[in-house]
């Protein structure tokens, strides 16, 4: 969660703290139209171009600060003689907000997937 639904969830929002979601969006969309990472359609696996994911954030409803979850896929190192632990993120899903018609957070949508170097 990059975006809490529920400013009651005080854990939520201790956890988001030092987020700055803005910054951490728009890095990943660079990284796509420089060519650095590679979207893909969540749903059918499909390659998208610079040009799509473009067509994308054109859609109506489509919206950078309504990204509000990511799901890593990551590989995970540890030393067990340091016991020095390591990450590396492999790729990730991006996900947006759905609410229904009274304002009422129902979950996420997947929009992409983006693959890292």
């Amino acid at each position: 969660t990059i975006v809490n639904p529920n400013p009651d969830d005080l854990w939520t929002e201790q956890c988001l703290k030092g987020l700055d979601h803005k910054t951490l969006i728009d890095n990943v969309f660079a990284m796509v139209y420089e060519e650095t990472a590679t979207a893909y359609n969540h749903d059918t696996g499909e390659k998208l171009t610079p040009a799509q994911v473009k067509n994308l954030e054109n859609e109506e409803g489509f919206a950078r600060e309504n990204i509000g979850m990511i799901q890593f896929k990551e590989a995970w190192y540890m030393n067990p003689g340091s016991g020095q632990m390591t990450k590396k993120v492999l790729s990730m899903v991006l996900g947006m907000g759905v609410y229904s018609n009274l304002g009422e957070f129902k979950g996420n949508k997947a929009i992409m997937r983006i693959e890292l170097p």
